[in-house]
């Protein structure tokens, strides 16, 4: 839903999306991903929303982010009741939103922190804090009031967009006008806020945006402006907008790039600002950041966050090596974005590789949440991961906003058709032209290639559907009505389309050939790895399902073409959503007289996603 301005005009989006993600109301999931999706409710209604209330009603802290979770909650639930319709949710987001609007103080204020150590009561240009300096006398972290206040105003946002609700609009321009009124050139610096190098309050840029596109206030861009300004002085905070328009990667090589949400939130402010502005630069310096931090280590993001890359791959220091859960919603929503506003589809592979591997691997079937993976760089070896059922775990209610998002990511819309994404039993309704359209998957996708469409337009209507072909398969073949589409195989890595009149009751067949694979991986700091792969899956190797193999002593069985030969097997697998895995031969060395020899042992594979990461497992192997 698109707000209006005070004139009554409608703000005007000087770049337009080439593709749309789909309105959550539109889509229902029924296989891997549906059972995720339904985790979301336990999560919102199991007494979460009256404790994340409680945290401003009184306000009574002087550190810590918990208010943070009010906002996330209010997103995620936002969301969940579009999927849902259920009215009793409804009842509740309704409710929970008029509470948070109560409790808003005449300055926009709307936090959990006692007055004298609220953001715009503080001088932070005379704190001057180093980086990661906490500035309480004992320590306070009392700078994550600015962020409680800017997760507030974020949740408020989406009500607004879901609801039309217009107060809830205006709440959240209130927070941000208290922002810019605290905040700028001639006043207090924003990034005097020191947490993350000032990352964490550069990244009110993404909500600010949003507000400009939703109201088309002027004061909003001018403050974005100010932030990336801000976010570009030396000894200050990380310089990523140098040279953005001639520069392959805009980077100085002191700089840090920090591994956090408020990195990739920042990012997605940029793309919307491109989207809101036709800034190219804002555009052409997130793609820049994907090429040369991202894309090397993407395959590889989900096992152990960031690692040194091999020679030649230039990357900036990184604060964490491991991939916070909180990480992993926001760098799909970012990669989101770049797909909507390019076209690209590396960005839409990107979205499902971390949605199987990284998202996925975090939600446990009994509620539970894993902030962060193990390391997995030692033979059926990790470091012990715990999960947490903590409400006030910041990973808790983030892995929440990001399951919430999923139906969106499933199908896009295009201004000449629809855009099938990832590929899941479901039903996804819209209307092209004012004409209604169906589309009805039917699929065992990610354990199984094949998957059959039916497209049911209410009338014969001329669109095009596309296909996104994954750019890890090996071969793809689409039919339309059981004839093979002209060319032949698609091309991986690309969106198929298929231009055509369509009509009630054709169907659509695309083949893809998902073998269990063989991949290399190079870090810096490390030996040669490889990794078995299938279809989107990375594969791991438990130690519960292998008892008594030696880690450093078998290999698997590779074929010539690095293939490796593999049979679908059920396993007992209470903890996860899939209980799924994979057997397949390999080598092991045993002693026999004076010296050693092989012998063949069968072993069972688990998709990443559904390995015990508290558990002994392997998932790469030394070349």
């Amino acid at each position: 839903m698109t707000s209006i301005t005070k004139d009554g005009s409608m703000p005007t989006k000087q770049v337009p999306d080439r593709f749309t993600p789909a309105e959550i109301a539109q889509v229902g999931l029924s296989g891997l991903l549906g059972q995720h999706v339904s985790s979301v409710a336990p999560r919102l209604l199991t007494g979460q929303r009256e404790a994340y209330l409680s945290a401003f009603d009184p306000p009574t802290d002087t550190c810590l982010w918990r208010a943070e979770n009010a906002g996330k909650w209010l997103e995620a639930a936002c969301n969940h009741w579009q999927y849902t319709l259920d009215a009793q949710l409804r009842v509740l987001l309704d409710d929970y939103t008029a509470h948070l609007l109560a409790v808003q103080q005449p300055d926009g204020w709307l936090g959990n922190y006692v007055s004298e150590v609220r953001f715009h009561h503080v001088d932070w240009n005379t704190l001057r804090l180093p980086a990661g300096v906490f500035p309480g006398p004992q320590g306070e972290d009392f700078f994550f009031d600015l962020w409680n206040n800017y997760v507030t105003m974020l949740g408020l946002i989406r009500y607004h967009v879901t609801t039309g609700d217009h107060p809830a609009l205006a709440a959240a321009c209130k927070i941000a006008d208290l922002c810019i009124n605290t905040f700028g050139d001639e006043t207090q610096d924003l990034m005097a806020i020191n947490w993350d190098w000032g990352q964490n309050p550069a990244s009110l840029i993404y909500g600010i945006a949003r507000l400009y596109t939703l109201t088309g206030e002027e004061r909003y861009v001018d403050f974005c402006r100010y932030i990336m300004r801000r976010y570009g002085r030396h000894d200050t905070v990380p310089i990523f907008l140098t040279d953005t328009r001639s520069s392959a990667y805009p980077f100085d090589a002191w700089s840090h790039i920090l591994k956090h949400c408020e990195f990739e939130l920042h990012l997605m402010g940029l793309c919307e600002l491109h989207r809101a502005t036709g800034d190219r630069a804002a555009l052409v310096t997130c793609e820049n950041i994907y090429d040369g931090h991202y894309a090397p280590q993407m395959a590889t993001l989900c096992l152990h966050g960031f690692k040194a890359p091999p020679t030649g791959v230039r990357i900036p220091q990184t604060y964490y090596n491991n991939l916070e859960t909180c990480d992993v919603p926001t760098i799909i929503r970012w990669c989101v974005e770049l797909a909507r506003l390019t076209g690209d589809a590396r960005y839409f592979d990107a979205i499902e590789w971390n949605l199987y591997n990284a998202l996925l691997s975090r939600n446990l079937a009994d509620g539970s949440v894993v902030p962060f993976p193990g390391d997995v760089t030692s033979a059926l070896g990790v470091a012990a991961v715990t999960s947490t059922t903590d409400i006030w775990h910041c990973c808790y209610s983030m892995l929440a906003v990001g399951l919430s998002y999923i139906p969106a990511w499933c199908y896009f819309t295009a201004p000449n058709g629809i855009s099938v994404n990832l590929y899941e039993p479901s039903i996804f309704t819209t209307e092209i032209g004012g004409v209604k359209v169906r589309l009805e998957q039917v699929t065992q996708y990610p354990l199984d290639g094949r998957v059959a469409i039916s497209v049911e337009p209410e009338q014969p209507l001329l669109f095009d559907l596309s296909l996104r072909i994954p750019g890890w398969c090996t071969s793809a073949n689409v039919c339309v009505n059981g004839s093979i589409l002209d060319g032949g195989h698609a091309k991986a890595g690309t969106l198929c389309h298929i231009h055509r009149e369509w009509r009630k009751g054709d169907q659509l067949s695309l083949t893809l050939d998902m073998p269990a694979r063989v991949v290399r991986r190079a870090y810096a700091d490390t030996p040669d790895q490889f990794i078995i792969e299938r279809g989107p899956l990375i594969l791991a190797l438990p130690e519960r399902l292998n008892p008594g193999l030696n880690g450093e002593d078998f290999i698997p069985v590779v074929e010539s073409d690095s293939t490796v030969k593999m049979e679908m097997i059920g396993i007992e697998d209470p903890q996860h959503y899939a209980p799924i895995g994979f057997r397949s031969t390999a080598q092991t060395m045993i002693n026999e007289g004076n010296g050693l020899a092989c012998e063949p042992v069968q072993i069972i594979w688990v998709p990443y996603a559904n390995v015990d990461l508290s558990a002994k497992y392997r998932v790469e192997f030394p070349i």
